[in-house]
């Protein structure tokens, strides 16, 4: 969540609106970084050199592999060949929609990067627990506390199991990620146990 500074979006901005060509920059959730807002004032000042160029600075609300989702779609409009404001309105009607569901093996780097207050980690770390953890509309909010991962990932695949058993939402038209930091064996593992259950 470290931010890049307002020169360094000038410098990748400036080539495209040399050549004319639309840019769409998808940022981290303003709830984590600065980085909205200095490229917010990058675009600006390229406009100014640029009068008429086409950039357009979204808050994508989200961070990690959903952001990466939206940046994915957003290629999907383009080569469907929808312009730069046509694939602004259907990301903004996405971005609510999107949740990252996630397990932390330790709250130490929560608490540094002041996710979590000091006592909670203090806590989490004496008693042994994991929790698990949702991230929508660029807010954290708690979905449980386990003794394991493998307990955590488990409560996560119920989850999923339990918002599609009624029958009125059809998991094919969801689009899911397994992101990982470190474990790819795990992360594989835990793929094919969520395929499995939404069979």
């Amino acid at each position: 969540s470290s931010m890049p500074s307002v020169d360094d979006y000038m410098t990748l901005l400036r080539p495209f609106a040399q050549a004319g060509t639309p840019v769409l920059c998808v940022c981290i959730t303003t709830k984590f970084s600065g980085s909205y807002g200095c490229a917010t004032a990058a675009a600006g000042l390229i406009a100014e050199e640029f009068p008429g160029c086409a950039i357009h600075v979204m808050n994508s609300r989200v961070n990690t592999v959903l952001q990466g989702e939206l940046v994915r779609e957003a290629v999907r409009l383009r080569d469907e060949g929808c312009t730069l404001e046509e694939a602004v309105e259907r990301l903004e009607r996405v971005i609510p929609t999107g949740r990252i569901i996630f397990t932390v093996g330790s709250m130490d780097y929560l608490q540094m990067g002041g996710r979590i207050g000091q006592v909670a980690s203090v806590v989490s770390g004496a008693l042994g627990i994991k929790p698990l953890i949702i991230l929508k509309e660029g807010e954290i909010f708690p979905a449980g506390i386990f003794r394991s991962r493998e307990k955590g990932k488990a409560r996560l695949i119920e989850l999923a199991r339990r918002h599609f058993a009624g029958g009125q939402e059809d998991p094919e038209t969801y689009r899911f990620v397994v992101g990982y930091g470190y474990d790819e064996q795990e992360a594989r593992h835990f793929r094919d146990q969520l395929v499995e259950m939404l069979r």
